[in-house]
Formats: C-alpha cells, structure tokens, sequence
C-alpha cells in the first residue's frame, strides 16, 4: 500500500490556514487506510486472520476505493500509488 504521499501530518495546520479543509479530509481518508492496513497486518502476526484472510479484506478496500474513486480524488491518488502485487 502507498503509504504518506502528498500531504503529510505536519502539513495540516497550514493547510487549514489556507482553508483548505476539503484536502485535509481527503488526507484523513488515506490516513485512515494505512492505519486499517497495519490494522490487518498486526492481525495476520497476531494468528488472528489468515493471508488469504487479509488479501481478501485488502481486495475489498481496493475495489470499494475504485468504486468511490470519482467522489474522492485522494481515493484516485492512493490507487495511482499502489504497486500491483506479482502473483504468487
């Protein structure tokens, strides 16, 4: 997964200053998803899913952000940044 991209943490206050809210929820929105992904990895060490489990779970976040890619640009922006997996 893509991980920090254009915006990070430290950028927001400025960013509010400028009033620029609409980018700091777009922000929030990919924060959100990186934390949901190290979520499910401490799962997977923890035995508590499968990796079959997680690459299910992680293939429905990718089509729900391909799905609402259109309403949320930062959405569009995660996927432009998300490396293909090879298979296995």
């Amino acid at each position: 997964k893509p991980g920090k991209m254009d915006v990070q943490g430290d950028m927001v206050q400025q960013l509010y200053n400028a009033g620029r809210l609409a980018e700091i929820s777009e922000y929030c929105r990919c924060d959100v998803l990186d934390t949901y992904f190290v979520f499910l990895r401490i799962a997977l060490l923890m035995g508590q899913i499968d990796l079959s489990q997680e690459e299910v779970l992680v293939g429905l976040v990718r089509t729900m952000l391909e799905e609402q890619a259109a309403a949320h640009p930062a959405y569009q922006l995660y996927l432009d940044h998300w490396p293909q997996v090879i298979a296995r």
